[in-house]
């Protein structure tokens, strides 16, 4: 029997007073408006410090709404540079030249439309949005996790969650060993005074959770996952991450950034850090030429 991954449906109730990413305890942070017309509290963990909203019982009203402008002007610039960083990694053998992905939290489909169009296996999930240049290959039920998928994109989405750890297990049960997944959210670190922080939503009220970069490690450790290396360009930011099915001495080889192997025998995590030290030019290059 396939099993279903975890969906994007909103929780209500208490959440136990624990931090998403770590099980920390809280402390209050700060209060703010959302939605032009509710008062929340934002509080900070105290192990981790990420920080988060707790029993968020206003998203089915925050997804109702529809915002005219959109607020989210970056979509369609992101996605054409994921889209071509997906490339990359197809063209570096990073995946395989036909592969299966999915793109948790679709949206309007575009990821999925780019993917297909070169060929690939490519398909979508997103509970609230309409898939408009996808529709037959997306759903708005979760996916099942066989037969398992060479990549998993999340971009801009694990943020909206309320159990990011139980989704990220869903991605580790669905990924092939070999596979990559791809998670793209904005990190509390260095951000300042996180209470005039453009990335809180205000005015949607959708994001709840906010990882510092010690948080987001510990979650993807306890969905056994490894954050293996980021690239960021343009104030877009894409971890690159790896099923935990590596060896210690291989877990250890991802703080190298570029090692010197690039041999056909090199593990998972050098292949993947060599690909950085090879492509960044090109990529910039590729990126640049979007406009």
């Amino acid at each position: 029997m396939a099993v279903a991954v975890p969906d994007q449906s909103p929780a209500h109730g208490s959440e136990g007073g624990r931090c998403r990413a770590c099980g920390g305890s809280f402390e209050r942070a700060f209060e703010a408006e959302i939605m032009g017309e509710l008062t929340v509290t934002y509080h900070r963990c105290v192990r981790c410090e990420s920080l988060m909203l707790l029993d968020p019982d206003w998203l089915d009203r925050a997804y109702a709404r529809d915002l005219v402008p959109n607020p989210d002007s970056g979509a369609l610039r992101r996605t054409l540079f994921v889209s071509r960083f997906i490339r990359r990694l197809r063209g570096t053998g990073l995946i395989p030249r036909s592969y299966r992905s999915l793109d948790y939290g679709c949206n309007v489909g575009m990821l999925v439309r780019l993917q297909r169009d070169r060929g690939a296996d490519a398909w979508g999930y997103d509970r609230y949005a309409t898939p408009k240049f996808a529709e037959q290959y997306c759903s708005q039920q979760p996916p099942a996790v066989e037969p398992k998928f060479d990549l998993v994109t999340c971009i801009e989405v694990i943020e909206h969650t309320v159990d990011p750890v139980d989704v990220l297990k869903s991605f580790r049960a669905m990924v092939k060993d070999e596979g990559l997944v791809v998670v793209s959210t904005e990190l509390v670190d260095g951000q300042g005074d996180l209470s005039k922080w453009s990335y809180l939503a205000l005015e949607h009220g959708q994001h709840i959770t906010f990882f510092s970069s010690a948080g987001f490690t510990t979650a993807l450790e306890a969905a056994g996952l490894v954050w293996l290396a980021s690239f960021s360009l343009h104030g877009i930011r894409l971890p690159l991450i790896v099923p935990n099915a590596l060896g210690p001495s291989e877990r250890a080889a991802r703080t190298i950034e570029y090692p010197t192997s690039t041999s056909p025998a090199a593990s998972p995590s050098r292949m993947l850090a060599a690909f950085f030290r090879m492509r960044r030019a090109a990529l910039c290059s590729d990126w640049a030429s979007t406009g």
